[in-house]
């Protein structure tokens, strides 16, 4: 790995999935640095049956130089205590919703209709995904439940405001992250649909 990289998508955490950043993986590892690289060895692996996608479950681990498995470091795990009381749905009212044509709304609306809470949230216009700009996080801390809305006010994220106020809209990129680390992914394209948008178990990667 040269020196100088720079943070890519990781998905997993002591084995990763296949299209994981090898170099970040080894930087979240704690095996080199962004700054300095290095080398790292890594071992191809099926992964569990439950990450197969289109046939696929392929992981990888790293190795040391004695060719053991490198394990994370149990301190930088974070353990969630999931409470038992029964979920209670939200009893604010459900956000109003607009229709895009070369205009804005003020809100838009999205909906997790999949099983498992959704912690982060991401809306990315065409030139953040090629830059992999993950900088705007929209839930801020909260967490979107299963069968819950949370409205996106557009004024606090004048970004967006601006990219649906343009003559000719893209397409945006909508990425969700669940509880465990699984990411949804959908695309919207605004000018053909409402301000509304729904997250599933079928946007599952």
């Amino acid at each position: 790995m040269p020196p100088n990289g720079i943070a890519k998508p990781v998905y997993g955490f002591g084995e990763f999935d296949w299209d994981s950043s090898i170099g970040s993986a080894a930087v979240q590892m704690g095996l080199l640095t962004y700054e300095d690289g290095g080398e790292v060895t890594i071992l191809i692996k099926e992964g569990p049956e439950h990450i197969k996608y289109e046939g696929w479950n392929t992981t990888f681990v790293f190795l040391d130089a004695k060719g053991n498995v490198v394990k994370p470091d149990e301190s930088t795990i974070l353990f969630i205590d999931i409470p038992d009381e029964p979920f209670q749905p939200s009893r604010d009212p459900a956000p109003a919703y607009f229709t895009v044509s070369n205009q804005t709304g003020t809100t838009l609306s999205v909906t997790n209709e999949c099983e498992y809470a959704l912690v982060e949230l991401y809306i990315l216009t065409p030139k953040m995904e090629a830059e992999l700009d993950y900088s705007k996080e929209l839930l801020q801390g909260s967490v979107l439940a299963s069968g819950e809305s949370v409205p996106v006010k557009l004024s606090r994220w004048p970004y967006l405001q601006s990219f649906l106020e343009t003559e000719e809209l893209g397409i945006l990129s909508v990425e969700a992250y669940d509880e465990d680390g699984y990411q949804l992914l959908q695309y919207w394209l605004p000018d053909k649909e409402n301000l509304k948008i729904t997250l599933s178990d079928w946007d599952y990667l």
